[in-house]
């Protein structure tokens, strides 16, 4: 899955199975203790938190104060109100959804009252390119797509906190001056950051709110539209451009960005509406009927969506205690879709899942063969099915499945040790021994310490 729009210039990402290394464990910990950080998360994702508090007080030993989690709105803001945490930098991971509900508006609120002080992850189970464009929109710095490993994490966090070096430090340096309304030495910053990096739309986006901030509306017009021209997916230079053509009673011009950011980010109601009641003043009634419905679309796509969420929810929490529930609600969710898509990948591996801890090994098959039709060479589709043949004793259409995955992509188990021992285990039991050797070396090298990994290891050595 790919980000069609994107909320800043200079790389906000979705996780595509990064792992984590030594850089990433010393830049959360510093973070936490040289520079007294704090990391607020907002999830009702037990097993996600439970994992992510190990990670970052065990294994990292980041004092436990520094770490908080949140499990609803409420306490979360309240958190947010702690004196220790005035004036100290902060990282604030968000689910996109809890209870069904939508969190993007408290990820917007986070984003204007922490401007400078927070950056923000949003989490979230796969979901189509819109809506992980809605998230940067609402100020994500990064979205980290579930389920993820504590590797994956742990470099999406470090990715996140780390300006990105000399010129990260820069930009840091730049809008720290422009929070203070030092509108010069921004200026300044912007003019070294453009002698050395030409092409940062981030740098002339500075250099943009530096001259409107003086009074200069139409040198900060000129800024942002270079900063559109160097990255024409950046979605924060159209907006300043249309609120300066607001400002300039530039109808034209003003409706010309909203389309364009329209067209990068759909699911903005607000912006739809904007749209229909220029259009309305233009004396295009069509068009505006058009803005007008497509806004109301929306609203009722939300309204299914924060449904859907609300039972993919439900079936997650089902799980472990009742995965025949869960399999109901996994269940519900493909028979709501008009279509299935690539984006309903990811319930046929949750439902298939369901089915295996109900020891229904080959109905969980059936549902991977209907992902396997929608995407033939799914990875993730292909392993899952390994796992339930191995599950029914099938351990040659178990290692064909894996070696097909491995085919579609040969790292796909680089930053899980739990799948490089799996695969090992299916390979031992087709004696082909030198093959389990390199994957449980793979294991290892994620886990040193995984104990069945070095028992296997040993087994075959000897």
């Amino acid at each position: 899955m790919r980000v069609k729009a994107l909320n800043l210039a200079d790389g906000p990402t979705t996780n595509v199975g990064a792992g984590s290394g030594p850089r990433d464990e010393r830049i959360v910990s510093e973070f936490a203790a040289a520079d007294g950080g704090h990391i607020l998360v907002l999830s009702d994702d037990h097993s996600l938190t439970k994992a992510l508090r190990h990670l970052l007080t065990k294994e990292i030993a980041i004092p436990s104060t520094r770490v908080r989690v949140f499990s609803d709105n409420e306490r979360f803001f309240e958190g947010l109100k702690d004196p220790d945490l005035d004036k100290r930098p902060l990282l604030l991971i968000v689910e996109r959804s809890m209870h069904g509900m939508s969190c993007m508006p408290i990820v917007q609120q986070l984003s204007q009252l922490y401007q400078e002080q927070a950056s923000i992850i949003v989490l979230t189970y796969e979901v189509p390119t819109e809506h992980l464009a809605m998230a940067f929109e609402c100020g994500a710095k990064s979205v980290v797509v579930k389920p993820a490993t504590m590797g994956t994490m742990l470099s999406k966090i470090a990715n996140a906190i780390a300006p990105q070096g000399k010129l990260g430090v820069r930009i840091t340096e730049a809008k720290g001056l422009l929070a203070r309304k030092l509108y010069d030495p921004a200026l300044v910053m912007a003019k070294v950051i453009l002698e050395e990096h030409p092409d940062s739309a981030t740098a002339y986006m500075i250099r943009g709110d530096a001259l409107r901030g003086r009074g200069d509306a139409e040198g900060a017009r000129e800024a942002y539209q270079q900063a559109s021209n160097c990255a024409p997916m950046y979605l924060e230079p159209l907006k300043r451009l249309a609120s300066l053509s607001k400002d300039f009673g530039d109808t034209e011009g003003r409706r010309s960005y909203l389309e364009r950011l329209d067209s990068l980010s759909p699911l903005n109601v607000q912006r739809k509406v904007d749209l229909g009641d220029i259009y309305l003043s233009d004396g295009d009634r069509d068009k505006a009927r058009e803005c007008f419905e497509e806004a109301m679309h929306v609203a009722k796509q939300e309204a299914l969506t924060r449904i859907e969420e609300l039972r993919t929810c439900i079936a997650e929490k089902c799980m472990l205690k009742a995965p025949e529930m869960a399999e109901d609600f996994f269940r519900a969710l493909l028979e709501g879709r008009q279509e299935l898509g690539p984006g309903d990948i990811a319930i046929f591996n949750r439902l298939g899942l369901a089915l295996r801890r109900q020891k229904r090994w080959k109905d969980a098959v059936v549902e991977y063969q209907k992902a396997l039709a929608i995407k033939p060479d799914d990875e993730t589709v292909l392993f899952n099915m390994a796992m339930a043949y191995a599950d029914g004793g099938n351990h040659a259409e178990a290692l064909k499945c894996v070696e097909c995955a491995l085919k579609s992509d040969p790292h796909f188990h680089t930053d899980s040790c739990t799948v490089s021992f799996n695969i090992a285990v299916m390979y031992t039991r087709a004696q082909r021994n030198a093959e389990a050797e390199q994957f449980l070396r793979a294991a290892l090298a994620i886990d040193p310490d995984h104990e069945r990994a070095k028992a296997l290891l040993d087994k075959l050595a000897a």
